[in-house]
């Protein structure tokens, strides 16, 4: 309890020191934070006022951090904190606070500040977020000024940010919003309200906030473009000139067209300052002019800002003003009802198509997409028949076509026979031999325009459509939405009490229509309710229990139906028909006691569960206990033992005689106590006896497809043949295995066999097995060969592994990966380790890094240090050296410092290769080292390559190691002595480069003076990055390294080096890459080769982002997604940001990373994420506009 609250005020200490306080305000605090004395809120009249907008980026950070921290572990704490804050900054004590918005946090500040202060906190909120300019944000503003428009003006005065007064604007706004206009009011726009609670006030102080709005408006005119493309000082006099003084009746003068054309927007403040200028139109004309002014800047842009803006004001003020404004703005009629139609704006686009009919058949011409396109027929269609009529139909037609074509376009096969389906044109017949075809590669992007559809009456096509998704298993729309079976409405699916019978009934409805055969009616169910997975849906109260009973219900005269669904090749629709048969087990009791076969664990569940709850079937089960079958068997045992093991000793002994499968005995001699054979206190068994029992039982039907006359000889040591009883208890030990590893029982077997036999038989094993298909059920095979096919099958398999993904097959490939591992050689180990660096899938990657961990923890050593524990010395001695012999010559063969292999004769001679055996040379021992020397080629390439990818990723990881670990790894392994003398090292302390030194060819170390230098016993050395080196130091490693012509393995001296910029410190974003359009493939590729990964695939297998993950930091990409099948096409790079593995913290419904500002990133870090970036995006030609890119 001490240490906790030493912890917290040592929090809280450090919080204050963050604020920076006045000398004054320190000594206040340390009055006011006496928790041992009661809280003297007078004390805060005393303290000085502070800017907090001042604050940078990682204080405020450190704040939040403490506020989030100290709210739920010492509430007085934090309160007092809180007021404390609020009182010294005012508005600006939100950026002390909290960094996000929601509901909690306002409720706790309306609970411990006095109105003023936390309304004027929310003010600062408000006027700095684009997203928060709507009436739901500033409503609360708008009941006080009406009331106490006073208030108002008080919390004007808690505006301590004198640079950027944005707060002080935004509470004038909604004070002149609250305040009637004074009879002097020279704006065109001043309309009656039908509920008018707006108040009156002192007129001098009205005239100075019109005053002061206008002025600061006026100010900010050069602000609506963006600060590169701002008009020169004499242009903007002219726009304040236009604003000041221009009739709003009158048309813009071309001059001011010819200063503001062709200049890029500001997004913040072309939204800002109309939304502020709409609040207070009935006050001035200028007011009128600056909205004016900006929509016209706007021009004919989608999104229209200012509009933005304006409908900010909400539905209160927004819909009559905008119709006295709309004459004045100068804005073609389709822009405003292109604008109208993205906004979905029913009242104003009713009232402009009365106005403006022609303008609508222009927008119907604008690329507005097609789901506002339907939105606008429906729109049409409801509220102007004649209009329709006279355009309408044309137009209908054309959007069914474009919807049809679009959606059959995304399935990018059998694109035609989609098309004429979804127009009428065929029935379901003509699709359903493509559905296994279509699963794959077909999918919606989005289902609200059919919802445009079935509004519009479209009912076949959107019927149709849903038909398509169910047949390709996707339940994703059925998540959102549900339809009666009346087909009378669409209902919006609610999570809290899902209407499932009503949407079961509703889908079953479509499938009877469009005559979907039953077979894909039953797959489509017992895939969307995951019927798959646990027995806990067996539950009366879970949600799939309820499509059970409405299957049941609505599908009555169904009999055989169920049963033929129960004996599917298709899983799930075998779970869905015996689950749907057991709501009457007493008619299908017969048919659900033939399903006791099953091998599927999942199904075994749903089956047990039905037994057992019919003890009434006792005689049944008993008689099951008895059957031929052994999964019969088994599962009778296991319900029996539910039921009370006591109860049936007789029946289990009995069965226990009898029984000759060892997993089905082992499980009757555990549920009567039995001691089991080869057990503490049971016997020990002969070798014989041993294969006798592992080959209880049909083994023979298993391993049919392997065995066959030709398979190789195996011995034994002792030269007797291994028979083929002996081969397949190995074998057989394996495809026994519930979870699969090393089987002890077949290393006992296997280790009294010729190991090279042994290799063999297991490599055609593995080679029948892949000629078969590969099936997942017998993976067994993997773990067999892979644990008993010694050094030779290890490229065998790896080069499968590479090739599965490709086929779909990722989850076979993982499992190849973890058996590959049990291997035991270093070649295993190496090819795991290429595989957990290197490997562009995710899946295998990630099997990869989970097997060396593994080994790790065995080891009970870190994963680096496996990694560098299995670099092999390939055989080499000290001097780098290693002899092949032939028998009757050897050969000599040097590792270079160049990583080059040479060969020297008996005589001293070099020779450009290995010459391959002669007929002098022993046969057999010469091919042995021929063999040998082609392994070693293929073995040195990998270790090559594995370590340059490990060397090149410490540059970014800051991976380090002690002196004598440094010097095991690259100064006694000849294979990286090169590495150690061509690289640059350095020793650290406490992550801080502090000496550098080079491994010199004789053993010494050496500065970049050339002055011999000594290694500390207790020094930590890493690999050098450019960035840490002076540029003197780093000219004269160069200037030694050239002098020695030494290439260096890895680029490091002359690595390109990137820093943050001044500008850019501050930032929490690095935008240098955005808006650079390039290929999916070639950013996916170039990224997952360097050891980013794909972000979260959301719906429809789409991602948008890349993320590398590293101990201490960690940085995402973002961009415009594209898809895990098909990424084949140009996407936009948006920014990139930085944070600490780990630091989240809640953003709505999920948590997100807080991002760290530039200029506190490691900078050599930073500098190989940059790097990376730019290899990354080499191949971009184009380059369009950011963040603006961002929202199409």
């Amino acid at each position: 309890m001490i240490l906790r609250e030493q912890e917290e005020m040592k929090r809280f200490r450090e919080a204050l020191s963050y604020l920076n306080l006045t000398e004054k305000n320190k000594e206040i605090a340390e009055r006011y934070f006496d928790l041992e004395e009661a809280e003297n809120q007078e004390l805060l009249k005393e303290v000085e006022h502070q800017d907090f907008t001042e604050l940078d980026g990682n204080t405020r950070r450190n704040l939040y951090n403490f506020v989030d921290y100290i709210k739920s572990r010492k509430k007085e704490l934090c309160d007092r904190y809180t007021r404390f804050v609020a009182e010294i900054g005012g508005t600006t004590a939100k950026y002390t606070l909290f960094r996000y918005t929601y509901n909690k946090i306002l409720d706790y500040l309306k609970e411990v500040l006095p109105t003023i202060s936390y309304a004027g906190i929310r003010s600062e909120m408000v006027a700095w977020d684009k997203s928060c300019f709507r009436e739901s944000e500033y409503h609360y503003l708008v009941e006080i000024g009406c009331e106490h428009p006073e208030w108002i003006q008080q919390m004007m005065k808690l505006c301590y940010d004198d640079d950027a007064a944005n707060t002080k604007m935004f509470l004038t706004g909604v004070y002149l919003y609250c305040i009637k206009p004074m009879a002097e009011s020279n704006s065109k726009i001043i309309l009656p309200l039908e509920e008018d609670n707006r108040t009156t006030d002192d007129p001098d102080v009205v005239r100075e906030s019109i005053d002061y709005l206008e002025k600061r408006l006026m100010g900010n005119i050069d602000g609506l473009f963006v600060e590169k493309d701002e008009p020169s000082e004499a242009d903007v006099e002219i726009l304040k000139t236009f604003v000041r003084e221009s009739d709003p009746s009158e048309p813009i003068p071309e001059e001011v067209y010819a200063i503001i054309s062709n200049r890029k927007r500001h997004e913040y403040r072309m939204t800002f300052l109309p939304f502020l200028a709409f609040l207070a139109i009935e006050h001035s004309n200028r007011f009128i002019s600056l909205i004016r002014l900006a929509v016209a800047i706007n021009g004919d842009e989608m999104p229209n800002f200012p509009l933005d803006g304006c409908l900010g004001t909400g539905n209160t003020w927004f819909p009559k003003h905008m119709e006295a404004l709309e004459k004045y703005l100068p804005m073609q009629d389709k822009t405003y009802l292109h604008w109208g139609v993205l906004h979905k704006n029913d009242k104003l686009l009713t009232r402009l198509m009365e106005k403006t009919p022609d303008a609508i058949s222009e927008v119907f011409d604008l690329e507005i997409g097609n789901e506002h396109k339907g939105y606008l027929m429906k729109l049409v269609k409801s509220q102007n028949p004649k209009l329709y009529e006279k355009f309408g139909a044309k137009f209908e037609e054309n959007y069914r076509k474009t919807i049809a074509k679009e959606e059959a376009e995304r399935a990018r096969k059998h694109v035609d026979e989609i098309y004429h389906y979804l127009m009428g044109e065929t029935e379901l017949v003509t699709i359903l031999p493509l559905v296994e075809d279509l699963r794959y590669t077909y999918y919606w992007r989005d289902l609200k325009p059919l919802n445009n559809l079935f509004e519009m009456g479209e009912i076949q096509m959107y019927r149709r459509a849903l038909v398509l998704e169910c047949l390709r298993l996707k339940h994703r729309y059925f998540d959102t939405y549900w339809i009666d079976a009346d087909f009378k409405e669409i209902h919006t699916q609610d999570n809290k009490n899902p209407q499932e019978e009503q949407k079961v009934e509703g889908i079953l409805k479509i499938f009877e229509l469009e005559n979907v055969p039953v077979a894909y009616q039953l797959e489509y169910f017992g895939e969307t309710y995951d019927y798959a997975y646990a027995c806990g849906a067996c539950n009366p109260n879970h949600i799939s229990q309820k499509c059970i009973e409405t299957l049941k219900r609505v599908r009555s005269t169904w009999h055989q139906e169920w049963i033929d669904a129960s004996k599917s090749k298709h899983l799930p629709s075998r779970i869905l028909g015996i689950r749907v048969m057991s709501q009457d087990a007493a008619t299908y009791k017969t048919e659900l006691l033939g399903c006791a076969s099953e091998k599927s664990n999942r199904v075994k569940e749903f089956l047990k569960a039905i037994y057992e709850a019919h003890k009434e079937w006792e005689a049944d089960i008993l008689a099951m206990l008895q059957s031929k079958k052994g999964t019969d068997r088994e599962m009778a045992a296991q319900v029996l033992k539910t039921w009370g093991a006591e109860n049936y000793r007789d029946a289990f002994e009995k069965a226990l005689e009898a029984e000759k499968t060892k997993k089905i005995r082992t499980l009757l001699q555990e549920i009567l106590g039995v001691a089991q054979e080869g057990s503490e206190g049971g016997k020990e068994l002969s070798e014989e006896a041993q294969i006798k029992e592992i080959l209880t039982g049909n083994w023979k039907r298993k391993l049919a497809w392997f065995l066959e006359d030709g398979l190789p000889k195996v011995h034994q040591k002792d030269g007797e043949l291994a028979t083929e009883e002996y081969l397949a208890a190995i074998l057989i030990s394996y495809a026994d295995m519930k979870i699969p590893g090393v089987n002890e029982e077949a290393k006992k077997l296997a280790e009294k066999l010729e190991e090279a036999e042994l290799f063999a038989y297991m490599q055609v094993l593995y080679e029948k097995w892949i000629k078969n298909g590969a099936q997942s059920k017998q993976k067994w095979v993997l773990y067999a060969a892979a644990i008993h096919g010694g050094e030779w099958i290890v490229p065998i398999i790896n080069v499968q592994i590479q090739e599965w993904p490709k086929a779909a097959r990722g989850a076979i490939a993982a499992i190849a990966v973890k058996a590959l591992a049990l291997n035991g050689t270093s070649s295993a180990f190496l090819a795991v380790d290429q595989l957990a660096r290197k490997c562009k899938f995710r899946q295998i990657k990630g099997a990869a890094a989970e097997a060396l961990d593994l080994a790790a923890e065995q080891l009970h050593i870190s994963r680096e240090e496996l990694e560098d524990r299995i670099v092999p010395n390939l055989g080499f001695d000290n001097q780098a050296e290693q002899i092949f012999d032939y028998g009757t010559r050897k050969f000599r063969v040097v590792l270079t410092p160049a990583l080059t292999l040479e060969v020297y004769d008996e005589k001293g001679k070099q020779l450009k290769n290995l010459p391959s055996p002669g007929k002098q040379d022993d046969p057999v021992i010469a091919k042995a080292a021929n063999d040998a020397w082609k392994l070693l080629k293929k073995q040195l390439k990998t270790v090559i390559a594995n370590q340059k990818i490990r060397l090149e990723q410490t540059f970014i990881t800051e991976r380090t190691w002690k002196a004598d670990k440094w010097q095991a790894l690259f100064v006694k392994n000849p294979v990286m002595h090169p590495f150690a003398m061509g690289l640059v090292w350095g020793v650290y302390q406490e992550g801080t480069l502090t000496d550098t030194f080079r491994y010199m060819e004789d053993g010494t170390l050496n500065t970049a003076d050339e002055d011999e230098y000594e290694l500390l016993e207790d020094a930590v050395v890493g690999l050098v990055h450019p960035i840490e080196l002076s540029e003197e130091s780093l000219e004269a490693w160069k200037e030694q390294l050239s002098d020695y012509e030494i290439v260096q393995p890895i680029t490091q001296l002359t690595r390109p080096v990137y820093r943050v910029t001044e500008e850019e410190k501050e930032e929490k974003d690095l935008i240098r890459f955005g808006g650079m359009v390039l290929n999916g493939l070639a950013l996916s590729g170039k990224l997952l080769n360097m050891g980013w990964y794909r972000g979260d695939v959301e719906d429809a297998g789409l991602y948008y982002s890349f993320y590398r993950y590293d101990e201490k930091l960690s940085v995402e990409l973002e961009f415009s997604g594209c898809c895990v099948d098909y990424a084949n096409e140009d996407v936009v790079v948006y920014e990139a940001y930085f944070y600490k593995p780990g630091n989240l913290i809640k953003d709505g419904y999920r948590y997100v990373p807080v991002r760290e500002a530039l200029g506190i990133v490691n900078a050599r870090y930073f500098s190989e994420v940059v790097l990376q970036l730019t290899a990354a995006t080499v191949s971009s030609k184009e380059r369009v506009a950011y963040p603006e890119c961002k929202r199409y």
